[in-house]
C-alpha cells in the first residue's frame, strides 16, 4: 500500500478543492470547499466560497504556556451501555485529538470497566443509571464547554433516558452557560420522542444523523413515507421547521450542512471504505470546534453563519482523516486508524498545531 505524503498528496475528489504543498510541508492553500446550495424546489443553484476554514482558524484558541488545563475545552460525552462501549470512546477521543485538553465520558456501569480500559486519558463517570445521576454528575456537568449525547446511549432503558433528559433539563433550566449541544446515534431518536427539549434550549444545537436516521428525522417532523426520504426534497423543510437554533449535519458521500434558509453541501469526499465508529469521531471533533466557537468573539464569517462554519470544519477534518488511513490501511480501515490521522488532517486544513 503506497503511503501518503505531504508532497504529494492526492488531492480530495472534487474538482472543487485544491491542495497545492508549498516549501513548508505544514502549509497548504485551500480554495473552494463548498457548494452554498439556493434551494428552489428541488433545483439547486451553485456557489462556491473559498474561505470557511480560513474563518475557522478564528475560532480556534491559541495554545499559550499562560493557558491552564480544561482552557482549551472540557466536552462531556452522554453514551455508553453493556452493549455499546467503542462508540463514547471514539467520541472523546476524537474530542481529544482534535484538541480540547479534557473529556468525560458519563455512561451506565456496564460499559464503565471496559471504556476505562480502552484509555488512561477519558475520566469515565457510571452514573447515568443512578436515582440521583444530576445531584453526582453536577461537580462535573458545571465545568463542561459542550456536550454530546448519544454514542452508545441505547435506547431501551428508561432510567438512562429519564437522566439524560435532566441532563438537558438542567442545561436549559438551571445553569446560566448556554453550551453547544451535539445530538448522534440513539440520542437523535430520544430528541425525537421529547422535542420540547430543542424547544426552548438556550445553547446551539447540532444534529449529526445518518441517512436512516435523517429519514426517521422527516418522517415524525414532516410526516413523509421513510422510503420516500432525500435531502433534497426535505433537507430544506427540516431545517426551515427546526429554525436557526438547530443545525443539520448530514453525513454522506458529501455531508450537508443545514441551518434555518442556508444548505452547504461540503465539496470534502473520504474514501469509500466506510468504518463503524466514523460518525463518532465526528461528532466528537464537532463537540470541540462548537466549544471553541462557544469561546470565541470573531464574528466576520462571510455568507455564512459561525454554526455552519465549524459544522463544516469538523466534516473536513474527519473526511481527511478517512482518505489518509485509506492510503495505509485500505480495506481493512477502521475507526481507530482514522483517530490516528485526526492530528495530521487538521494540521493539513489548519496549518496549526493541535
Amino acid at each position: 500500500m503506497q503511503h501518503i505524503s505531504y508532497n504529494n498528496f492526492l488531492p480530495i475528489l472534487s474538482a472543487f478543492l485544491l491542495l497545492h504543498p508549498y516549501k513548508s510541508a505544514r502549509s497548504w492553500e485551500i480554495k473552494d470547499l463548498t457548494e452554498v446550495i439556493e434551494q428552489e424546489g428541488e433545483d439547486f443553484d451553485i456557489n462556491t466560497d473559498p474561505h470557511v476554514i480560513e474563518t475557522c482558524k478564528h475560532y480556534i484558541p491559541e495554545i499559550s504556556l499562560n493557558l491552564h488545563k480544561g482552557q482549551l475545552g472540557r466536552v462531556g460525552v452522554f453514551g455508553g451501555s453493556l452493549e455499546y462501549t467503542g462508540a463514547p470512546f471514539f467520541g472523546a477521543m476524537a474530542a481529544l485529538r482534535t484538541g480540547a485538553d479534557m473529556a468525560y465520558i458519563f455512561c451506565a456501569k456496564q460499559a464503565s470497566t471496559a471504556i476505562k480500559a480502552y484509555s488512561p486519558e477519558l475520566m469515565v463517570l457510571p452514573c447515568l443509571e443512578m436515582d440521583n445521576a444530576i445531584e453526582r454528575m453536577k461537580p462535573w456537568l458545571v465545568k463542561l464547554n459542550a456536550i454530546l449525547i448519544g454514542p452508545g446511549l441505547g435506547r431501551h432503558d428508561e432510567k438512562v433516558t429519564d437522566n439524560v433528559i435532566r441532563v438537558i433539563d438542567f442545561y436549559r433550566e438551571k445553569w446560566e452557560q448556554s453550551l453547544p449541544l451535539i445530538i448522534d446515534a440513539d440520542g437523535i431518536y430520544l430528541i425525537l420522542d421529547n422535542l420540547n427539549l430543542l424547544a426552548d434550549y438556550p445553547g446551539q444545537v447540532f444534529l449529526t444523523p445518518n441517512m436512516v436516521e435523517f429519514a426517521e428525522i422527516a418522517h415524525r417532523i414532516l410526516e413523509v413515507d421513510r422510503k420516500t426520504v432525500t435531502p433534497e426534497k426535505h433537507l430544506r423543510e427540516l431545517s426551515k421547521r427546526f429554525g436557526p437554533k438547530v443545525l443539520i449535519l448530514l453525513k454522506g458521500k458529501q455531508d450537508l450542512i443545514a441551518q434555518d434558509y442556508l444548505i452547504v453541501k461540503s465539496m470534502v469526499e473520504g474514501s469509500a471504505r466506510r468504518s463503524g465508529g466514523q460518525g463518532d469521531l465526528l461528532a466528537g471533533c464537532l463537540a470541540t470546534f462548537s466549544a471553541w466557537l462557544d469561546k470565541s468573539e470573531y464574528y466576520d464569517c462571510g455568507n455564512y453563519t459561525p454554526e455552519v462554519i465549524v459544522a463544516f470544519s469538523a466534516s473536513a477534518v474527519i473526511k481527511l482523516a478517512n482518505k489518509l488511513a485509506y492510503q495505509e490501511k485500505g480495506r481493512g480501515l477502521i475507526a481507530s486508524d482514522m483517530l490516528k490521522k485526526i492530528h495530521t488532517a487538521y494540521d493539513i486544513l489548519f496549518g496549526l498545531p493541535v
